[in-house]
Parts: structure tokens; C-alpha cells; sequence
């Protein structure tokens, strides 16, 4: 089986996190910095447990995948000793061979949070990744690929030290900064879910200079889901192959606005890629049954992740 990620960046992260999560040769290798954690809740979406992604199956994945990593580690502990890891399934397409497509194709949307974290008051992280395969597809191991890399991206904002979110909005705007400083500051605010950088991150998602540091900026406005970045998000996808449109398709339906449905429905409505249509009709059939949670992402004060009213099973 053939496995690609939606965007270019995904491969990206993955080969970062074999260095941050795996433990080759060494199962239960755990690094000293690890971030211990005390309850994994578990949920799926309800289309995406339509679809034939089943929780438990996603708990197994999550259980092993710890067990293994460097970064982090399960323990029992009360609260305040360990953190909180959220794990959301958020769709599932499965496709089965067509006219212009020989083989079969899946795809997992995904998103971690983490937050309870010691030492680290108000503070929560969270990693959102696509996963895709062609052939033989099985939901657990998109559910996998999804995970390590959305896994990634937490680790390595938690490992980035203690730079402050103004200095990393400076950054962005910063003519004399380095690539590697804007592209590390987006992945930490993008992380942090810092909604204060949603219109510096917005700016670098429309920045054709550098097409790593757009599409980085598209996983962390996906990340903070604030709705202020839509218009650009719109206008980057415009540009862009099928499988980062793709990205930004998931990009919109995280902001959840009445402009971003109509947008959906006109991709779901008859554009050319029929995958692209595919995956913005999922989008919309999600936005259409998500049932009211209480403030979106972007109400939360200083972009804290949302709280337990989100997942529908432990």
C-alpha cells in the first residue's frame, strides 16, 4: 500500500517526528523531557463512525502508538500531575475504484489536544493532520499516520522552549527574521492555537515566496479555526492542486461560518476534481450535523482549547 499525506508539509512532519515520537528498536523508550499523560478520551465524529471507523479500534491505535513514543508517556496520576490528551476523529471517506481512479483511496481527518499539562497552567496544544492512502485502505492505518503526525506537531511546539507568542507574531512580519524563524514561529502558534497571530498567519498563507511557510501557516489557521483567516483561506485555495485544496476544505469547515457552507456547497455543487467535491460535501454534511457545542474555537479566551463538552465518549 501506497501512503501519502494531503500536503507536502505532512511529510514534513512526519520525518520530524521520527525523531520526536518514535523509538526504533527501543519499544517503551521514553526521553526524560516526556510529557506524561493520565487520561486519553476518544472520539469520533458521527460521520466518520458511519463510515466505519470504529472508537475502540481508535484507542488501540492511541494506547500503542504511547506505549511507544519518546515524547510521550501514559501513567496514573491525579490532575495537575499529568496532562489531558483529546483524540478526535473528525471524517473517513473511503473510495472505491472509478473511472479515474484505479484504486481504491481512504482518507482520515484527525485532531490531538492537549491540555492539564504540568507545570503549564492555561496552556494546551493541539496538532490537526490528513492522512491518505491508496490501496488496500484500513482505517487504522490512516487512523495512525494521522495521529503521529498531528502528535508531531505538539511535540515540537512543546519542545520549542519558552518563546513568547508576541515575539513569534513579530517574527511573521519581520523582514530581517529568517525563513526557518517564520516557519518555526507558525508552527508554534498554529499549535498554541494563538488566536491573536490569526492575521499575521493569514498574511503568510498568501505569501508566494515561500510555498512551505503558506502551507505550514495553512495546518495552523486550521489549528485555531478562528474565522478571521477565511477569506484567505479561500482566496490561497484558488491556486493550489487538488490534495491542498483538500486542506483547505478542512481549513473552512474547522471555522464553521455561513460564508465557509456556502463556499463548500459550490465545491460539493460541480467542481472538476471529483475528490475535491467528494471531500467538500463531507465537509458540509459535518458542519450541517455538528450539534451546538457552546463557543466556537475562536470565542475562547486566548485560544485555549474548548473543554470537555466536545467529546461525546471516554
Amino acid at each position: 500500500m501506497h501512503v501519502t499525506r494531503a500536503l507536502p508539509l505532512l511529510v514534513l512532519l512526519a520525518s520530524a517526528a521520527s525523531a520526536l515520537l518514535s523509538a526504533a528498536g527501543c519499544e517503551g523508550c521514553v526521553s526524560q523531557d516526556a510529557l506524561p499523560v493520565r487520561k486519553v478520551l476518544v472520539d469520533v465524529d458521527p460521520p466518520a463512525a458511519s463510515a466505519g471507523v470504529d472508537r475502540e479500534v481508535v484507542r488501540g491505535v492511541v494506547n500503542e502508538m504511547l506505549g511507544k513514543a519518546r515524547g510521550f508517556r501514559l501513567v496514573e496520576a491525579e490532575r495537575g500531575e499529568a496532562a489531558l490528551l483529546r483524540v478526535r476523529v473528525e471524517a473517513y471517506r473511503s473510495e472505491a475504484p472509478s473511472a479515474t481512479e484505479a484504486r481504491a483511496r481512504g482518507t482520515v481527518t484527525l485532531t490531538v489536544e492537549v491540555t492539564d499539562v504540568p507545570g503549564e497552567s492555561g496552556v494546551g496544544y493541539r496538532g490537526h493532520s490528513v492522512a491518505s492512502a491508496s490501496g488496500q485502505v484500513e482505517p487504522r492505518v490512516l487512523v495512525a499516520q494521522a495521529l503521529r503526525d498531528a502528535l508531531a506537531q505538539v511535540q515540537m511546539t512543546r519542545t520549542a522552549g519558552d518563546l513568547d507568542s508576541a515575539q513569534l507574531i513579530a517574527w511573521l512580519d519581520d523582514p530581517a527574521a529568517s525563513a526557518e524563524q517564520r516557519r518555526r514561529a507558525v508552527r508554534i502558534l498554529g499549535s498554541r492555537r494563538e488566536r491573536a497571530a490569526t492575521e499575521a498567519l493569514a498574511r503568510a498563507l498568501l505569501d508566494r515566496e515561500d510555498v512551505e511557510l503558506a502551507q505550514l501557516a495553512l495546518v495552523a489557521v486550521t489549528n485555531i479555526g478562528d474565522p478571521a483567516a477565511l477569506d484567505a483561506v479561500i482566496e490561497f485555495s484558488e491556486r493550489q492542486p487538488g490534495p491542498v485544496r483538500k486542506q483547505c476544505i478542512e481549513a473552512v469547515r474547522a471555522m464553521g461560518t455561513p460564508r465557509g457552507k456556502a463556499w463548500l456547497f459550490v465545491l460539493a455543487s460541480g467542481h472538476p476534481d471529483d475528490e475535491v467535491q467528494a471531500q467538500a460535501a463531507a465537509a458540509l454534511s459535518a458542519l450541517e450535523q455538528r450539534e451546538p457545542k457552546g463557543p466556537a474555537v475562536a470565542d475562547n479566551a486566548a485560544g485555549a482549547p474548548g473543554g470537555d463538552r466536545n467529546v461525546a465518549a471516554q
